[in-house]
């Protein structure tokens, strides 16, 4: 009897931590990998962070514990994501110029590519900021690759950035099923 009320009460407490952090309005940071279609039919991760503290996480099939999943972050969680977020390099993420930035560092001296750099089957990255002075879309393709072979390239190591610590609000431990909140999951 004694085990029975301790479960139902872990439940309780589960689910009222998930209710706790109710997503308000849209996101002020979205970021959406769509990894390659080998991953399968369902292959989007998503985190949204909301300006009441509240992240919704999607873990596609493809993780571990797949499924919707929503988390209060700290303050500490806030400031590092506002932080990344704010990065000047990001707020005039160029993909052209990026693009154009790995054919300058590829071309040798005489200026005919003398390397060959290609990420095959990269997934498809798209991080959207919003904030009073609008909204920005940001997509490249495989941007951790590109990232850790050209971290000079103005940009991309700030968006790598964001994804690893996106990936690592994925995993942290006090995630709570966004259907123990009775809102179904993510949209």
């Amino acid at each position: 009897m004694h085990l029975l009320l301790s479960a139902a009460l872990g439940l309780i407490l589960v689910a009222e931590t998930a209710k706790a952090c109710e997503p308000q309005g849209e996101p002020w940071l979205e970021l959406r990998i769509t990894a390659s279609e080998y991953a399968g039919a369902d292959r989007t991760f998503r985190v949204a962070l909301h300006d009441n503290g509240c992240a919704n996480i999607r873990r596609p099939a493809y993780f571990r514990s797949p499924g919707d999943y929503r988390l209060r972050l700290d303050a500490t969680s806030r400031e590092r994501f506002a932080r990344l977020a704010a990065s000047p390099a990001l707020a005039s993420f160029d993909t052209l110029a990026i693009r154009a930035g790995v054919a300058q560092r590829l071309a040798g001296r005489n200026g005919a590519a003398d390397t060959l750099f290609e990420v095959a089957d990269a997934g498809r990255f798209e991080l959207i900021l919003r904030d009073a002075g609008g909204r920005k879309e940001l997509q490249f393709d495989g941007v951790p690759q590109f990232a850790e072979r050209f971290p000079d390239l103005p940009g991309i190591t700030d968006f790598n950035a964001v994804i690893e610590a996106a990936h690592a609000l994925a995993g942290h431990p006090d995630l709570r099923p966004a259907a123990a909140a009775g809102t179904g999951g993510v949209r």
